[in-house]
């Protein structure tokens, strides 16, 4: 059953962020023509449409969400130099979606894009109130939040976390892997940036944002 939720889960989160606010500040295209090709007006977070977002960034937002009782918000590590990491939640199905951006330092895209898609679903009940009763859905925004302190890819040890799942020398590799024992996602969605030359199948369209989802076994 859960399996069968896969085009919707896809659908429904990518969806709702479909362009990011990073995307938007790079895209030669004007907002105006974002919103003619868009079956909606996307209500972007301000204050993240740059090229490199830091945690500096995100730190006012996170304040915000603490005080929302719609969301659920845990810091469930730190990376090597201290900085906290943070886990927020929402929903309450069953099936368990778990997304996190930022690994690579250097990659900032999806990191406005989780902001957004937590705004959507606060301003949008209709639309959230048609899957939260089946999807309880997990976000850490920034993983790597030294790395992107210094627009790298790596953390502050030189590590690449993506790489890390092994040997797990890493703060940052450990906690994602913690979380995933502990939350034992359906769905795993590690959200990276993608290079400007690739496009989103035949289109012709630039892709901004490139998705490593896993589906576990029922």
């Amino acid at each position: 059953m859960k399996k069968l939720m896969y085009p919707l889960i896809v659908s429904a989160f990518i969806a709702a962020t479909v362009m990011p606010a990073s995307a938007l500040a790079h895209d030669p295209k004007t907002h105006d023509e974002h919103q003619h090709n868009h079956h909606y007006d996307p209500e972007l977070v301000p204050g993240l449409d740059k090229q490199q977002i830091r945690f500096a960034d995100i730190e006012p937002l996170i304040e915000q969400v603490k005080q929302n009782d719609l969301f659920r918000i845990e810091q469930v590590g730190s990376s090597y130099q201290g900085r906290p990491i943070y886990r927020i939640s929402v929903g309450e199905g069953d099936t368990v979606v778990f997304m996190w951006s930022q690994m690579h330092g250097d990659e900032s895209t999806a990191t406005p894009a989780l902001f957004d898609l937590m705004q959507k679903i606060e301003t949008d009940p209709e639309w959230r109130a048609s899957w939260a009763d089946d999807i309880t859905l997990h976000m850490i925004p920034m993983v790597n939040p030294d790395g992107a302190e210094l627009a790298q890819r790596y953390n502050v040890q030189g590590i690449d976390v993506n790489r890390d799942a092994m040997a797990q020398q890493t703060p940052e590799g450990r906690m994602l892997m913690a979380q995933g024992r502990v939350l034992q996602p359906d769905f795993g969605f590690n959200l990276h940036d993608q290079s400007r030359y690739y496009e989103v199948g035949n289109t012709g369209k630039t892709a901004t944002i490139s998705v490593l989802a896993r589906l576990q076994p029922c």
